[in-house]
């Protein structure tokens, strides 16, 4: 079920949604900062 429009569409939904996106990010930059990390630690 994807209209968010509909009655029967899961409550939760949009807050799954937005914690779905944090996550991702959270992980991008834990991702990003490794990389730094590692090429600080090559010198």
């Amino acid at each position: 079920m994807r209209d968010a429009s509909d009655a029967a569409y899961p409550v939760l939904a949009p807050s799954l949604r937005m914690r779905r996106k944090n996550i991702e990010a959270t992980i991008a930059t834990l991702e990003n900062l490794q990389a730094h990390s590692i090429r600080q630690n090559a010198r």
